[in-house]
C-alpha cells in the first residue's frame, strides 16, 4: 500500500470509509517506498491511547531510508473483537 508493494484493496475488510479513501489518495505516492539501494521501511515506534473502551488512537514512526515518517490512525471496535481502521493521517512531508 504505502510502500507500493501491495494494492490498497488488501485492506478492504479492515478499513472503513473515510480511512479507505485516505489510503487510496496516499497509495499512488507510495510514501514508504525506499529509494534505490535503501533498506526496506522499518517500524521504529508505536504509541497508542484509549479515548474510549471501543477506540484506539495510535501513531507510528516509520523510517524510510534516512527519513522518518509519522503515521496516525484510529481503530474502532465494530462489534465484539472486530476492529476496523476508521481514520489515517500521514505527515505532510513529500
Amino acid at each position: 500500500m504505502l510502500s507500493g508493494q501491495r494494492p490498497v484493496t488488501v485492506l478492504l475488510g479492515h478499513v472503513r470509509d473515510p480511512a479507505y479513501e485516505q489510503l487510496i489518495q496516499l497509495a499512488p505516492r507510495a510514501p514508504f517506498r525506499p529509494a534505490e539501494g535503501d533498506p526496506a521501511p522499518a517500524l521504529r515506534l508505536v504509541r497508542g491511547s484509549r479515548p474510549g473502551s471501543a477506540a484506539i488512537e495510535a501513531c507510528a514512526v516509520v523510517s524510510v531510508g534516512r527519513r522518518a515518517r509519522a503515521l496516525a490512525f484510529r481503530l474502532e471496535e465494530q462489534r465484539a473483537g472486530v476492529w476496523r481502521c476508521v481514520a489515517v493521517e500521514l505527515d505532510t512531508a513529500p
